[in-house]
């Protein structure tokens, strides 16, 4: 039952109405009451019944915004909170969003704002503050490719400001629903929240000051599991500067036991992108040379669909830098009685030498142990055609490269010879070359005849990943005119 009060006043010009006789109480006289045309009405009040008003305060205690399910905090700054629903929901439940501010903001007014991808959801807004400190209004509007929902929040001036920075109040409550038509298992969807007070912008960028993820899906799902063709990677991206990647899938694992491919749906991190990193849409894990050269035997990436979270765990092997480079010969001699035919006349020939460059691969343990890809620090990988193209010689007035990468002597002098890398600032190794014009005499000239080829592979007995390969001439003509 409701009742409602209609409240009037009135007002006299003579003081004689003031005055009061003996036995009268100070109140309305009832015999001097003006009719009601005389008065001026105020407002109408409603009183409801006592129990109704107890029933309609349970109703809404009942359905609080977010429902007492998990929750996601999200803070835009001091004064603003943004708890959501991390899903992921059914298609047709909406996802509750619960906008807080803390009262204690120094500006007249602040503007909450929401930008959504246009044609992804349908949001419906709620004021739920009812208080005599701010007034809140909404707004709703569009741009060429986004929904954007404003809260405008005032504060009234009348008021008192409060300091309590714990005083936080929920302002306006969102509803959330994913379009059928907008995805396939399951989808998620990137809201950019940003803040604005008085005339000022506070953190504000093109992106928005915080994202929220909402996520959504066509059916009850169980978990979510990350797969691989395979758990290792090899960071040779540090060597080649050509990145090394891995492809993945994420599967939505559901009550009936049956896998659907989500990867589109799911958000993604590396827990640590010195040693691996991720691709934006979470469909490739990746090394591209950038990396600080420490592996890991468990370097973890992280996917989630909603509070659904999957990982993978990684070995990636780093080479160990510096790198070692080394000579068949770090001293080149002139070649005595040898001269080579330029433009500028006969120059003198001196020595080439082979270039070799080793490594090991490694990876640290969960306790800061290096760890060996082949097993022992005694084995060491050749990386040399992997860095063909980032060797160096420091002076090449002094030697110099061939197409082989055969090192060869110019003049009298000392250099180096450097591997380089485009992502990391210095060099991966190096080593020292002497060019002398103390001359040398060629001893010998050896010619071998090779009619055939023969090579044989065994595995080692010790380590799995170890094959030896040996391979053999044969300089035996078999065949009448037989050419090699």
């Amino acid at each position: 039952m409701t009742t409602h009060i209609h409240l009037y006043y009135s007002s006299s010009d003579t003081v004689a109405d003031l005055r009061l006789t003996p036995g009268q109480v100070p109140g309305c006289v009832e015999d001097k009451a003006e009719s009601q045309r005389q008065l001026f009405h105020i407002k109408t009040v409603t009183l409801k019944e006592e129990e109704e008003e107890r029933e309609q305060t349970s109703t809404k205690e009942e359905e609080p915004c977010l429902n007492g399910k998990e929750e996601e905090e999200l803070s835009l700054d001091p004064h603003v909170m943004i708890r959501y629903h991390k899903g992921p929901v059914l298609i047709g439940q909406p996802i509750r969003v619960s906008v807080n501010l803390r009262t204690n903001f120094s500006s007249e007014f602040a503007v909450i704002r929401l930008k959504i991808k246009k044609g992804l959801v349908s949001m419906v807004a709620q004021r739920t503050l009812t208080s005599d400190l701010l007034a809140v209004t909404l707004e709703r509007s569009r741009d060429s490719k986004h929904d954007i929902v404003s809260i405008f929040c005032h504060k009234h001036s009348t008021v008192k400001h409060t300091h309590d920075p714990t005083l936080i109040q929920q302002v306006v409550c969102l509803s959330v629903e994913g379009l059928r038509q907008s995805f396939g298992v399951a989808m998620t969807v990137s809201a950019h929240w940003w803040v604005e007070y008085s005339r000022r912008i506070h953190s504000l960028s093109p992106h928005g000051a915080a994202v929220s993820i909402f996520s959504f899906a066509d059916r009850h799902i169980f978990s979510i599991a990350p797969i691989t063709e395979s758990n290792t990677i090899i960071n040779t991206a540090i060597l080649t500067n050509q990145p090394v990647s891995l492809p993945v899938i994420v599967l939505a694992i559901h009550l009936d036991g049956k896998v659907s491919d989500v990867t589109s749906a799911v958000t993604c991190h590396s827990t640590n992108e010195n040693t691996v990193k991720v691709s934006s849409d979470c469909s490739t894990l990746f090394v591209d040379g950038s990396e600080s050269g420490l592996g890991d035997t468990c370097a973890e990436v992280e996917f989630l669909l909603g509070a659904l979270r999957g990982s993978l765990c990684l070995e990636v092997w780093a080479p160990s830098v510096p790198l070692r480079v080394s000579l068949a010969d770090s001293i080149l001699n002139v070649i005595d009685g040898w001269k080579h035919f330029t433009e500028e006349g006969c120059v003198p020939v001196y020595q080439r030498s082979s270039i070799q460059v080793l490594t090991r691969f490694t990876a640290q343990d969960s306790h800061g142990r290096s760890t060996y890809l082949l097993g022992s620090s005694d084995w060491f990988v050749d990386v040399t055609e992997l860095v063909r193209n980032w060797l160096r010689v420091e002076d090449p007035r002094v030697a110099s490269l061939d197409s082989n990468n055969n090192l060869i002597g110019l003049r009298p002098g000392k250099t180096s010879l450097h591997v380089i890398s485009e992502q990391w600032d210095g060099m991966l190794g190096g080593c020292d070359i002497t060019v002398t014009s103390e001359p040398v005499t060629s001893g010998d000239l050896s010619v071998q005849v090779v009619s055939g080829i023969g090579m044989s592979v065994a595995d080692s007995p010790t380590h799995p990943s170890i094959v030896t390969t040996t391979v053999t001439a044969f300089n035996i003509l078999y065949n009448h005119h037989q050419l090699h």
